[in-house]
C-alpha cells in the first residue's frame, strides 16, 4: 500500500530563497488538526466562560442593588409602622375617652397588644427575622384599626340611640302657666271626693298655645266624657302622654310632631272649673308624675 504525505511549497518573493518545503506526514497532519481542533474548543469555551461570567455579574451587582433597596424599604417601613403604632395608640386613648363619655366601658390597654407586642427594635439583633416581624405587627395594627373603626361606631350607635331616646322622651312643660293640681290622691272639686288625680293641671288662659314635649306621633284627637277634647301622642320607649279639656287641636291622628312643635290650645272643655290642661304622662301604659318628665327653667337637654 502506497503510504502518503502532504507538501506545502512556501514561497518567498523578497527574499533570494524562492521557495520553502514542508512535507507533513499522515501522523503530523493529525496532530495537527487534533491541536487545530483543540483551540477551537477551548476558544468557544473561553468566551462562553467570559459571557456566562459578565451576566453573573451583572445578575450579583443587580442582586446587591435589590438587596440595598429591600433594606432602604425595611427601614422605611419600620419607621412608618412605629408613627402608625403611635398614632393607633393615641387614637385608642381618645377611643377610651369617648367610650367613657358615651356610657360604654372603656377597653383594656392590654388590648392594643393583642397578643402580639413591643417595639421593632426589641428583638436581639442576631435573632431578628425582620421581613416576618413588620408583617407581624402590620397586621397587629391592621387589626387594631379595624377594632377602632368597630368601636367608634358602637359609640356612633350609641350616641343616636341616646339621641333618639333624648328627642323623644317628655323634657318641657307644655304650656305656659301655672299649677292648679298636682299628681296623686286630691278631692274632687266637683264631688268633694278623694280620687287619684292621674295628671297635672296648669292653669292658662284659654287659647294659650300647647306645645309637644318631646317627638313622637299623634296616636288620638277625640272628645271624652268629663276630660272634652283630647289629644294623645306615642313618643316610643313606651310613653305616651295626653292633653285634656282642650279648646281645639292643630295636628291630626297619624301626624308626626317634634319638641316644641305647637300642637293644639289651652281650653275649658269638658267637666272643668275654668281654662288650663291637663297633662298626663305614661309610662307602659302607667300613669307617671309628669312633673319627673319636666326639667327646670335654665338647664338644657338635648
Amino acid at each position: 500500500m502506497q503510504k502518503w504525505f502532504l507538501k506545502i511549497k512556501v514561497l518567498f518573493p523578497t527574499t533570494r530563497r524562492k521557495e520553502f518545503e514542508i512535507t507533513l506526514r499522515p501522523w503530523a497532519l493529525k496532530a495537527l488538526l487534533w491541536l487545530n481542533s483543540l483551540f477551537i474548543i477551548f476558544f468557544v469555551f473561553a468566551i462562553f466562560r467570559y459571557v456566562t461570567i459578565e451576566i453573573d455579574r451583572h445578575r450579583v451587582a443587580k442582586l446587591e442593588s435589590e438587596n440595598r433597596a429591600l433594606k432602604e424599604e425595611i427601614v422605611f417601613m419600620k419607621k412608618e409602622a412605629k408613627a402608625l403604632n403611635k398614632m393607633l395608640n393615641d387614637l385608642f386613648e381618645a377611643n377610651n375617652r369617648v367610650r367613657t363619655a358615651a356610657g360604654l366601658d372603656p377597653v383594656p390597654k392590654e388590648f392594643v397588644l393583642m397578643g402580639m407586642g413591643g417595639n421593632l427594635e426589641e428583638l436581639p439583633e442576631e435573632k431578628k427575622d425582620e421581613p416576618k416581624y413588620i408583617r407581624q405587627e402590620l397586621d397587629r395594627l391592621i387589626n387594631l384599626a379595624k377594632f377602632q373603626l368597630q368601636s367608634y361606631s358602637e359609640v356612633s350607635e350609641k350616641l343616636e340611640e341616646d339621641a333618639r331616646v333624648r328627642e323623644h322622651t317628655p323634657s318641657i312643660i307644655p304650656t305656659a302657666g301655672y299649677f292648679t293640681s298636682g299628681f296623686g290622691m286630691r278631692r274632687d272639686p266637683f264631688t268633694g271626693r278623694l280620687s287619684f288625680h292621674e295628671a297635672i293641671d296648669i292653669a292658662a288662659p284659654q287659647g294659650t298655645a300647647v306645645i309637644a314635649p318631646a317627638a313622637g306621633v299623634v296616636v288620638a284627637v277625640k272628645w271624652e266624657q268629663g276630660y272634652g277634647l283630647i289629644l294623645e301622642i306615642d313618643h316610643g320607649l313606651g310613653i305616651t302622654t295626653r292633653y285634656a279639656h282642650l279648646l281645639r287641636a292643630k295636628v291630626s291622628p297619624g301626624q308626626y310632631v317634634k319638641r316644641g312643635d305647637i300642637i293644639a290650645y289651652v281650653g275649658n272643655s269638658g267637666r272643668s272649673t275654668a281654662p288650663h290642661l291637663h297633662y298626663e304622662v305614661r309610662v307602659n301604659s302607667k300613669p307617671v308624675n309628669p312633673v319627673k318628665y319636666i326639667i327646670p327653667t335654665g338647664i338644657y337637654y338635648d
